[in-house]
């Protein structure tokens, strides 16, 4: 997906020797995920957004949430729209510069959509319809790759998800004067509404470094990858997709037991986003306590 980084022959030997032997180079076991932090409200004008920082060669993704009231799809009069896209910093890093950056973020928006179009109940666009058939919230979901120290779909992922738990809307009344109702939007802060996240999936990728499955590869080891899964799960454990790249190939039983992989490693994922947001809630009303 991106361009991979230089490495020595004996450093790609290294690499793979160790995977083979399940002993990576960080340390870390080939089913253990690194660990990531979660900053919210990253945007001061944006409706919500969130910034994910994977620990170690870190990867760093910040998502911003905006919304404006637009005439819905003339099939769909009581829905409203999500519309996502995924960019490369300027300064992400060496490999990305010029059109591979265009490329990177072309790719991986692609594969967020296709996501969210083949995850059954991903996100409830009805929940958006403000006046049916006339005006509805549309979401522009705007990713920014601001590090790249590898697994960088399932980063831009939780940040996706994370940006949406944070996103607020204002409420709306529809005023019946006249002959053409109108809407109108409070400014009142303690109004808004929440937005239900809970369909949103998370990607779990998985690299085939010799003959091991390892799940959030580094850049190095993406490097020495020879086929790439990415499986995408939601909230209940459910298998929403699975998207295959590098052209390499998995053995049956590599797919099965890394789907069974992709789908424990959801389920911790789920709750350490759901940890690190509790978290960083209670701190805010200690804080808002504090001052008042």
């Amino acid at each position: 997906m991106y361009r991979p980084v230089r490495l020595s022959v004996y450093e790609r030997e290294y690499i793979i020797g160790g995977a083979e032997a399940s002993i990576r180079s960080d340390g870390r076991k080939e089913t253990e995920y690194r660990d990531f932090s979660i900053e919210l409200g990253v945007v001061s004008n944006a409706y919500g957004s969130a910034r994910v920082d994977l620990h170690s060669d870190t990867t760093v993704v910040m998502t911003a949430v905006k919304a404006e009231l637009v005439a819905p799809l003339d099939d769909r009069p009581d829905e409203g729209k999500v519309e996502f896209s995924v960019e490369c910093s300027p300064v992400v890093g060496p490999g990305f510069e010029g059109h591979s950056s265009d490329f990177i973020g072309l790719g991986i928006t692609h594969l967020v959509k296709k996501t969210f179009l083949t995850s059954p109940n991903a996100f409830n666009t009805k929940s958006l319809c403000v006046l049916s058939g006339r005006q509805n919230w549309c979401l522009y979901v705007d990713t920014l790759i601001l590090q790249m120290g590898g697994n960088l779909v399932d980063v831009v992922m939780i940040a996706i998800r994370a940006a949406l738990e944070n996103t607020r809307l204002p409420r709306t009344t529809i005023v019946e004067e006249g002959e053409v109702p109108e809407i109108e939007i409070s400014d009142d802060p303690t109004s808004q509404i929440q937005i239900d996240t809970t369909g949103i999936p998370l990607c779990v990728t998985l690299h085939k470094v010799g003959i091991k499955v390892l799940v959030d590869a580094r850049r190095d080891e993406e490097t020495c990858s020879r086929a790439c899964m990415h499986v995408i799960v939601n909230q209940t454990g459910k298998v929403c997709g699975m998207h295959m790249s590098q052209g390499g190939s998995f053995t049956p039983k590599q797919v099965l037991s890394g789907v069974e992989r992709a789908v424990l490693q959801s389920k911790a994922m789920f709750e350490s986003i759901r940890e690190k947001i509790n978290a960083i809630d209670v701190h805010r009303d200690s804080i808002s306590i504090f001052l008042t």
